[in-house]
């Protein structure tokens, strides 16, 4: 049924929630503003650039206070739902850039101790506003 909630949170620009429904699969944000329509391509974009993120490199024995993947001090935290399943949630967290690769930051997955690295393009992709996902479209027909 393919992803139908997402939420990110950053310390720098607050927490966003959007779900999809529908036959058309419009998407919606839910928190910050409640009903806001999104921009499905803008959506789909930013969906696309997280599930084509490969780690560049495992870090074994990481520690997540000096990689900043701790819950509180992770840079940016992504989760996605699919379908209805509450139980289907992933959340990636991405943390501090890599001293040794200026290329990369670390990332996780919130239930998993592996830490790897993956490219800050990915993170630049991610790192979206709210607002420049709302659909600029004023009155919608469908």
């Amino acid at each position: 049924a393919g992803i139908s909630r997402m939420e990110m949170a950053r310390p720098s620009s607050g927490f966003m929630q959007a779900t999809r429904k529908g036959r058309d699969g419009q998407w919606t944000m839910q928190q910050p503003v409640k009903g806001a329509r999104l921009d499905n391509d803008r959506m789909a974009k930013l969906l696309r650039a997280l599930l084509e993120a490969r780690a560049e490199r495992v870090v074994a024995d990481a520690d997540v206070t000096k990689t900043g993947l701790d819950d509180l001090q992770a840079t940016l935290r992504i989760a996605v739902w699919h379908g209805d399943d509450v139980a289907s949630g992933q959340q990636l967290l991405i943390g501090k850039e890599v001293p040794e690769f200026k290329d990369e930051v670390y990332a996780k997955l919130a239930d998993s101790d592996c830490v790897c690295t993956i490219r800050k393009t990915i993170v630049a992709a991610l790192n979206i506003r709210a607002a420049d996902l709302r659909d600029p479209v004023v009155f919608p027909l469908s």
